[in-house]
């Protein structure tokens, strides 16, 4: 997972036309996930335009860029055929079944405590 999600968020820092407002791009200390800061203003519309951008060129690559031991540290977790797959099934959720806005969380547990999601 942590490959796929290396290799999407490099996608859109190297190779989209968002490229110049790229300041950060890594993984969560988790590797479940990517950060990625940019300078500029992007609308959720922008963001999901460049990521479908992104999810495209993708599917169309025969290698992951810098997956070797003096490249990378984390080189063995990349899997290009996993990615693929994972990249696909994103793309059509973006392009067939998107949302951008969630229930946000509140539990009031019994004694008083409040629990919120940002």
């Amino acid at each position: 997972m942590a490959g796929s999600f290396y290799f999407r968020c490099t996608s859109v820092a190297f190779n989209s036309r968002a490229k110049d407002d790229v300041v950060y791009v890594g993984p969560m200390g988790c590797l479940t996930g990517m950060y990625i800061i940019m300078t500029g203003s992007y609308t959720v519309e922008d963001m999901r335009s460049l990521t479908i951008e992104c999810l495209k060129w993708i599917l169309t690559q025969t290698e992951v860029p810098a997956t070797r031991p003096e490249a990378c540290g984390n080189y063995l977790l990349h899997d290009l055929p996993m990615c693929k797959w994972e990249s696909a099934r994103y793309l059509d959720r973006l392009q067939n079944d998107f949302h951008s806005e969630y229930a946000k969380l509140k539990i009031t547990l019994d004694d008083g405590k409040v629990f919120a999601d940002a």
